[in-house]
């Protein structure tokens, strides 16, 4: 997750990085586990179900 940017509460991304982006946000605002974020984060980056059951573990703690 590198083409976002948070500062203190300013978030930013460029046009082409919507997921890291809402990433940060949800990160910034504590939706998540560190390890749910992550999972969350692959999933939608890379679309492999490992990531889905991966996501599914890690909010079921």
């Amino acid at each position: 997750m590198g083409s976002a940017v948070c500062d203190a509460n300013l978030i930013t991304a460029s046009g082409i990085a919507p997921l890291e982006f809402a990433a940060e946000v949800l990160k910034k605002i504590d939706v998540f586990t560190a390890d749910t974020l992550q999972s969350w984060y692959n999933l939608n980056k890379t679309h492999k179900p490992e990531y889905f059951f991966q996501l599914m573990n890690s909010v079921s703690r």
